[in-house]
């Protein structure tokens, strides 16, 4: 998952770029909610994972966000329509809807970009390359702010991306859990996602930080408890890795991590294109089912069951990294 800010910028580039007037509107008179919905499932990461918070064994919602990110792509967004069209509250199918195409936006970048970002990372969460995936993404959101878009990073207040209302997190709350319901059978009760998402933005401010302040304290603690990157890899900083070609702008080749055979020169900006005209795409088939021009299931031609990690339908296991550190 590139990082939050990534993911709404790639959101605002793609539905300014679409000839869809009755979507674009309903997102313009809920922009907020757009840019949530472009953090995709990553919201469910957040729950009690501070280190003062007592974990809840009972609601995983950990598990829920890589059961989504890992396939049954289609059946996802298939039910999320299904609960959206049988939603009588007109407010509250509004929030939904525009939430959803946000969301649509991340899976867009997230299947295109991620096997990119575990190549040059390697496995997540375990060895000495267990933090480097945040670390590499936090940067992502750094250089595609400071040298891509060429604004300055403390203009770009990612809390904002991912506040939300009380409104907002019970519709998001709802549909949530009726589409995991229906995947996945498991039952979470709308309190624990809106608790989840009130922590994504608790969280987001914590990891915030333009002028690069708070990172060299993170890191001198941990060093000092050897474990280097677990919290300072999340953060996004003001000061660009000038040591790592991160976007890959040398053009380096690159292999993905499930197929070694299938080789790129690709940068990140360059994935960031695709994945842009990926979003348009499933934009323009959220419009037209929405004003019923086009049936459901034709979203289903341009999600493929891509998994978010892979960017593939059924793909084997992760296993050829060439990280970048």
């Amino acid at each position: 998952m590139p990082n939050i800010i990534t993911h709404a910028l790639l959101a605002q580039d793609a539905i300014e770029s679409i000839d869809c007037p009755s979507l674009t509107s309903l997102i313009a008179k809920y922009p907020r909610v757009y840019a949530l919905g472009s953090s995709g499932p990553d919201f469910l990461f957040y729950y009690r994972i501070l280190p003062w918070e007592k974990a809840d064994k009972l609601h995983d919602l950990k598990n829920v966000g890589n059961k989504v990110h890992s396939g049954r792509i289609n059946d996802f967004y298939q039910s999320a329509l299904g609960v959206i069209q049988t939603t009588q509250d007109e407010s509250t199918r509004e929030i939904m809807t525009v939430f959803l195409a946000g969301h649509l936006s991340h899976w867009a970048l997230d299947s295109t970009a991620h096997p990119y970002i575990f190549a040059k990372t390697g496995v997540i969460g375990s060895g000495e390359t267990k933090y480097w995936h945040f670390r590499f993404e936090s940067m992502l959101d750094t250089l595609m702010v400071t040298q891509v878009k060429g604004f300055k990073i403390e203009n770009i207040h990612m809390p904002d991306f991912v506040s939300s209302t009380s409104q907002t997190r019970k519709a998001v709350a709802f549909l949530y859990r009726q589409i995991i319901i229906d995947l996945f059978e498991i039952d979470i009760p709308e309190k624990v996602y809106e608790d989840s998402l009130v922590a994504t933005t608790k969280i987001a401010k914590l990891l915030y930080d333009p002028y690069t302040l708070k990172f060299p304290a993170v890191q001198l603690g941990e060093k000092a408890s050897g474990k280097l990157w677990e919290f300072s890899g999340h953060m996004v900083i003001g000061e660009v890795d000038k040591k790592h070609d991160i976007l890959n702008l040398e053009h380096k080749a690159w292999a993905h991590p499930c197929d070694d055979k299938l080789v790129s020169t690709e940068s990140f900006p360059e994935l960031y294109l695709k994945a842009k005209d990926r979003a348009m795409a499933a934009l323009y088939a959220l419009d037209g089912i929405l004003n019923s021009s086009q049936p459901k299931a034709s979203l289903n031609l341009i999600t493929r069951d891509l998994s978010y990690d892979t960017g593939m339908k059924n793909s084997p296991e992760m296993k050829f990294y060439d990280p970048i550190y």
